[in-house]
């Protein structure tokens, strides 16, 4: 058996012959992002192709990390307790930047860290989620206006702090304010640069075509394209919406756009650990439970 194991040679050339083969897709090309692994359901699971990219890579499987190389001028935004490592020609300023807003309203952190380049050349930071999570890069050359749910933001990288912007919308209805995944105001974000997300357990895009639906528990939307249209159904009849498990609704997505779904939010790792809302994460790293308020 050892010398079946020496004497074999997988196609693909990995450094460990016991390793399964990566897709070509995932190993050809130097401008390979985001892979899907297609599912019976017609969504993909989100996979991170080429790692290495110009500017930022991603490190990790279940507890992922995101390095990024910021050239001359560049700045990283994160939520506090963000930060990982970094240069130390690199200095934090935190700032309020429609904090209230953000806070009040869109549940994320009333500040946020700046770390701009202000040296003559590349330097390094790396951010990290404050809980067991993957990261999720979205250019916004594609994804400008997107919808994000409360605690997705991890951070972004641009050419200017003012590049990217947060804008708090009101939901479509009052059925989908109280009762939907978005809560009471949904986070938009917009502008020139990568934004990166957080999301628990397995992380799935949709394509959704002109018309097409899609039915999510209300905690497991990520995030969701400006073209995307969404409502709340009730979750079945009386006995369904008390003993089932689910809660009185779902939300129900209308295509065209895309939406990313994830497996573990961080409202379901709450009720299996068993931590309040609120309380803080062990360790380094921001309020876990600001994140995800």
């Amino acid at each position: 058996f050892f010398f079946a194991i020496m004497s074999y040679t997988p196609d693909c050339q990995t450094p460990d012959p016991l390793m399964a083969c990566a897709p070509v897709s995932q190993t050809m090309g130097a401008e390979k992002t985001a892979v899907g692994v297609p599912m019976l359901s017609g969504a993909e699971l989100f996979k991170w192709g080429n790692r290495e990219r110009s500017n930022f890579a991603i490190y990790g499987d279940d507890n992922q990390v995101v390095e990024v190389s910021l050239a001359p001028g560049e700045v990283v935004r994160t939520e506090t307790g963000g930060l990982m490592h970094m240069h130390h020609m690199l200095e934090q300023e935190v700032t309020t930047d429609q904090g209230c807003m953000r806070c009040c309203c869109a549940g994320q952190s009333f500040f946020q860290s700046h770390f701009e380049n202000k040296s003559a050349g590349p330097v390094t930071i790396a951010l990290s989620p404050s809980y067991p999570a993957k990261i999720i890069p979205l250019d916004l050359a594609r994804y400008s206006g997107i919808f994000l749910k409360k605690g997705a933001f991890l951070g972004a990288v641009s050419h200017d702090v003012r590049s990217i912007k947060f804008e708090v919308i009101r939901p479509p209805n009052l059925g989908t304010a109280f009762c939907g995944s978005g809560g009471l105001f949904l986070t938009r974000v917009t502008g020139a640069g990568t934004v990166f997300l957080n999301g628990g357990g397995a992380v799935v895009t949709k394509q959704l075509a002109d018309g097409e639906s899609i039915v999510m528990d209300n905690d497991s939307a990520l995030a969701w394209e400006k073209t995307v249209t969404y409502d709340i159904r009730k979750a079945g009849n009386c006995l369904a919406m008390c003993c089932g498990g689910e809660g009185f609704f779902f939300t129900q997505y209308t295509g065209p756009g895309v939406v990313f779904m994830q497996s573990m939010p961080l409202e379901k790792l709450r009720r299996v650990v068993g931590v309040p809302r609120g309380a803080r994460a062990g360790g380094g790293g921001a309020d876990a439970g600001g994140a995800g308020n």
